[in-house]
């Protein structure tokens, strides 16, 4: 029987939990930083340099990862998956960069906030929110729909996200 080779959702949801975790932490880190320097009463520059710094983070620590001869993330490397392109070689950063653009959707409508509140002092329609947050979730549950478990943003980048093959025992010879 054949080992499907392709990550199924759950691994990778679960992949990409811990890597929120890992984020979470660095971009703590970063916002701490952040929060010495003065900005003289501009909070909104603030914000926006977290946001910004946040955004960075993902986009660099996901395109590092992925294109080292690990080729995958810390949460993929503990499911045991990793990421090629579609002739199964390694990515180059623009592409590992660039394959995380659902987060940026996140960290757009999150700017977008920081920005209409800051500059317009309005708060920004829920309608605009509740159109754009449903987008990365449907890119990641059309995972459940390709036959080789690729999500949207697997597709649009040529990339696949495979499992480690596992190690089978040797076979007993008899005596």
């Amino acid at each position: 029987m054949a080992e499907n080779l392709f990550a199924g959702f759950w691994a990778r949801l679960l992949a990409a939990l811990i890597d929120t975790g890992i984020l979470s932490a660095l971009s703590y880190c970063t916002f701490t930083l952040i929060e010495f320097f003065p900005f003289d009463g501009a909070e909104l520059y603030r914000e926006l340099i977290m946001w910004l710094s946040a955004a960075a983070l993902w986009a660099a620590y996901q395109g590092w990862m992925e294109t080292t001869k690990l080729q995958a993330t810390f949460g993929k490397l503990l499911v045991g998956a990793y990421v090629t392109d579609l002739n199964g070689q390694r990515l180059p950063f623009s592409t590992a960069a660039i394959r995380c653009w659902p987060m940026y959707i996140l960290y757009i409508v999150a700017g977008f906030e920081i920005l209409t509140r800051g500059l317009l002092s309005v708060e920004l329609d829920t309608t605009f929110t509740s159109i754009l947050l449903p987008i990365p979730v449907i890119a990641c549950l059309y995972i459940f729909l390709s036959p080789k478990n690729q999500g949207l943003h697997d597709i649009w980048s040529g990339t696949l996200v495979l499992r480690k093959p596992t190690k089978s025992l040797p076979e007993k010879r008899e005596l």
